[in-house]
Parts: C-alpha cells; sequence; structure tokens
C-alpha cells in the first residue's frame, strides 16, 4: 500500500502538495482555518465494499441522505458526532480503500495521480474518510459503504442545534450506549524442568455492553487491536537461521491483505523480545540479545507499528517535542547520582534515549526507563520517568472514579480501568478480571461480569470503543476468535 500520511490537523490545505516519497513525514498546519470538506453533501449512489458491518436491509435507504460535515460535528446516517477532528492523507492510486473487496483508487478511474483522502474520527474511533475530489462529485467511506456524494449546501448555526448527540453529561441516554474493549494479555515465560524458558503467551479479551445488557467476556489467543486504517492483528515469530533463536513481532490488517515483508535480523545471536504495551501506532518491549538467555531483558525498545523491523527502538524524541530530553536526561541523572561505586561499575553511564517502555501503575499507564548493565546477562536497574504517556503513545487512560476510592470499596485490587462515558469498570484483582457497572459515582455491589486470570496474566493493552463500532468490534473479534482459537 503506497501512501503518505500527513499527520496534521486538517482544514483548508491550499498549498499543502504532495510528496513522491512512500515514508511517513510531518508538515505543518497551514495558517488557513477553513476546513476543506464543511458543508452538506447528498449520498448520490452506494456501493458496499466490507460485506456484515453496514446493516443490508437499510442501504436502500441511503440515497437521498444528506451528510452535514463542520468543524467539530458531522451529522451522518441519522447519528450525529460532536468531538470530530480530522487527519489527511495524500495517497496514490495504489492506496487501498478496501482490502476486503480489492478496491483501490485506481479503480475510480480518476484523472489524478493523488487524492486527498480526509479522516474524521470521534473521540479517538474513525467516523469516515472522505476522499475529497470535487464540490460535484466525491466519494465518503463510511461502515464498509463506499458512497458518491455531491455538495448541495453550506452548513449554518442552527445545523448542529438539533442534532441529537450522546454527551458524558447525558445520563439517561449513556446507560443505553454500547461500550467496549480490547483487553490484551500477556502470560510470562516459565523456567522448564530443562533449564530453558518457555515462550511467553498472549491473548485479548472482548468485554462489551451492548443491547442494555452486558455480554459474556469473549478470549481470543493472539493479539486483536484497533488502529485508525482498521483491526489489525500483532504476532510473535521466530526465525531459527544457523541454529539461532531470534523473535520479531508481525503486525498486519485483520484480512491478512498487506503483505508480509522478508525479515533481515542481522544479529548473530539469540534474540528473545516481550511485548509492555500495545497501542494504537507504537508497541513497548523488552530485549535480551545474547546466549546465555535467562528471563532477563536488559534493554527497552518502543517500536512502530508500521516497522517493526527497525534493528534500534525509537527515541523518546521521535514521539515528544525536542525538549522532552532534557527532562529525560534529569530522571536519569537523579536515579544514577544515587548508584554506589558498584553499581556505577556495573552499569551503563552514557544515556540511552531509547531505553524506556510504559507499564501500569495504580490504574494508569506510566513510562519506565532502564539503566542496562554492562554485561547484558546481569540485572538492570528499571525508574520511573516523570513523562507523562502522550496521545502518540495512549489514546485513552482516565480513571472516572479515583485510585483511592477503588482501593477502599474494592479489597486486592491491582489495576482498574474505566469506559470513556464513565459507565463501565474493569478490576484486575489477584487471579481474575472482574466488571462492575458505575452509576453516578457508585460502583455496582456485584461484578456484572468476571473472568479468571491465567497465571501471572499482565494486561499489556486497554482499547474502548462505543455506540456503532461495539457492533463493528464484535464481529472482528469473533471472525479472529475462529481463526486462532
Amino acid at each position: 500500500m503506497i501512501f503518505i500520511f500527513m499527520i496534521i490537523t486538517l482544514f483548508s490545505l491550499t498549498g499543502c502538495g504532495g510528496s513522491d516519497t512512500n515514508e511517513i513525514i510531518e508538515i505543518k498546519s497551514p495558517t488557513n482555518n477553513h476546513l476543506a470538506i464543511e458543508g452538506k453533501w447528498e449520498i448520490t449512489d452506494y456501493k458496499v465494499l466490507d460485506k456484515n458491518i453496514y446493516p443490508e436491509k437499510d442501504l436502500k435507504n441511503l440515497k437521498g441522505k444528506v451528510i452535514d460535515i463542520g468543524e467539530k460535528n458531522i451529522n451522518i446516517d441519522g447519528k450525529a458526532y460532536n468531538k470530530v477532528s480530522y487527519k489527511l492523507k495524500v495517497a496514490k492510486s495504489d492506496y487501498y480503500i478496501s482490502y476486503q473487496s480489492d478496491f483501490k483508487i485506481k479503480d475510480l478511474n480518476l484523472d489524478k495521480d493523488e487524492v486527498n483522502v480526509i479522516v474524521a474520527s470521534d473521540k479517538d474511533n474513525a467516523v469516515l474518510d472522505f476522499f475529497n475530489i470535487s464540490e460535484s462529485k466525491s466519494y465518503v467511506y463510511y461502515q464498509g459503504v463506499f458512497l458518491t456524494v455531491k455538495k448541495v449546501g453550506n452548513i449554518d448555526e442552527n445545523t448542529f442545534v438539533q442534532s441529537k448527540i450522546i454527551t458524558g453529561k447525558n445520563s439517561s441516554a449513556i446507560k443505553s450506549e454500547d461500550k467496549g474493549v480490547y483487553i490484551g494479555l500477556k502470560q510470562p515465560r516459565k523456567l522448564q524442568e530443562d533449564g530453558t524458558y518457555s515462550d511467553e503467551k498472549y491473548r485479548t479479551l472482548w468485554i462489551s455492553y451492548k443491547d442494555n445488557k452486558y455480554q459474556d467476556i469473549e478470549s481470543a489467543n493472539g493479539i486483536i487491536f484497533p488502529r485508525m486504517s482498521g483491526i489489525w492483528t500483532l504476532q510473535k515469530k521466530v526465525k531459527t537461521d544457523k541454529g539461532k533463536h531470534q523473535e520479531y513481532f508481525v503486525a498486519n490488517t485483520i484480512d491478512r491483505k498487506t503483505k508480509e515483508e522478508a525479515v533481515n535480523i542481522k544479529s548473530d545471536s539469540n534474540i528473545y523480545r516481550n511485548i509492555n504495551f500495545i497501542g494504537n501506532n507504537y508497541i513497548a518491549t523488552e530485549v535480551y540479545e545474547g546466549n546465555k538467555f535467562k528471563n532477563n531483558f536488559p534493554q527497552y525498545q518502543v517500536l512502530p507499528v508500521d516497522n517493526l523491523y527497525v534493528e534500534k527502538g525509537l527515541v523518546i524524541q521521535d514521539i515528544y517535542p525536542k525538549d522532552v530530553n532534557s527532562i529525560y536526561k534529569s530522571d536519569y541523572e537523579r536515579v544514577y547520582s544515587n548508584f554506589t561505586n558498584t553499581q556505577k561499575q556495573n552499569h551503563k553511564r552514557y544515556i540511552d534515549y531509547s531505553n524506556f517502555t510504559l507499564k501500569r501503575e495504580t490504574g494508569k499507564w506510566i513510562l519506565q526507563g532502564k539503566i542496562s548493565p554492562l554485561n547484558k546477562n546481569n540485572k538492570s536497574y528499571d525508574y520511573t520517568l516523570s513523562i507523562k504517556p502522550n496521545d502518540n503513545l495512549v489514546k485513552y487512560d482516565a480513571l472516572m472514579i479515583p485510585w483511592r476510592t477503588l482501593r477502599n470499596e474494592i479489597p486486592f485490587i491491582k489495576d482498574a480501568y474505566t469506559s470513556p462515558d464513565g459507565k463501565m469498570l474493569v478490576v484486575i484483582v489477584e487471579d481474575e478480571l472482574l466488571v462492575y457497572g458505575i452509576d453516578g459515582n457508585n460502583i455496582s455491589e456485584k461484578p456484572m461480569e468476571r473472568i479468571r486470570l491465567k497465571d501471572g496474566e499482565q494486561v499489556i493493552m486497554a482499547e474502548w470503543c462505543e455506540r456503532d463500532y461495539v457492533e463493528l468490534w464484535d464481529v472482528f473479534f469473533k471472525e479472529f476468535q475462529k481463526e486462532v482459537n
């Protein structure tokens, strides 16, 4: 898939031309604050690209409907979104509109080498993709259906006033609002009788509230996770070459249509990798490279999902503004200055700005740094960074009920997550995951659902969805479940 991501908040993009490079590039937002696709767009035709997403019985009613698009609002198909943000992709002809239907931009037969694809999202969930061609004819990808649209008017101050928007303050609406979460779990390696260690194991839980009731918790072996481009999977693979054991990760779209690249690992040593965290665009890992593996990992690496084969992890400045290095350095030096002479002799002195990961602590994700040993078979030293995870790493990580309150109300609590609408609470205790309802600040007396955790399982991912996306995520999860279980 050949495209260029322009990671910006999108308004009118006059003067922002494309590029022949296939790499991800970053550009500045233009100064003009007029949204290029703002207005009323009538649906004139449609084509189903991805089946089982949009209700088949409602397809015949699409023609003639009007989509309202504003700077922060979208009304589409009887649904209203009021916290909309926009990003732009300048896509070339080989860009896939749908993997399932093998449908690309070139299939539109446009007299253009590049097309502006405007991605609209609400609360970090994709709403639609707008293929901006002209006012007389453009295209919208929405819930598996490819819509042909034309501009029929402008929005005004009254366009969104009457919209029935579900907000966090509308408690009566929230009670019936569907919601769900993918929880990623990791089960640690175990020492075996022959002195070697087993592989770690991963699985994903699907927890949902749908049709006014909590659904049974579903479990699938392996990792399924959401991205702005759809639902993806993540796999651990092992390359055995010349007697070496070299682990690496592969990310792919749920339909497996992204071509898997040939892996070229330059190291002559064994490589062992574990996952500590999974986000939309990055995974945080721990790595051992050597020939005396004892389940210790002297190095952290954060890897981009779009290029998991990089030899080195990203440095902190790749994800944060430039001034983050000074904070990182200060945290490192504070810890290193308290080392004993023996510790200083056994650990690396230089600052490694790529040696960090994400882990859970008291109901939130934190950044953790590592000072690696000079001898990779010795123990390293972990410390907490004073840098909070930003939106590039973690899209949502809020506890609607304070951690102190949860500790008082739920004995033996180890971790907790709340849904964005504040109505669902997921709790980790010693050997179970519990799901509670929340009414105001009150937690339900008993868990609504529960599932036993396997020995030593830890949470490495929590990705939420709401409303229409619950059904969509449910469909994808059950398809994945059939494949892997």
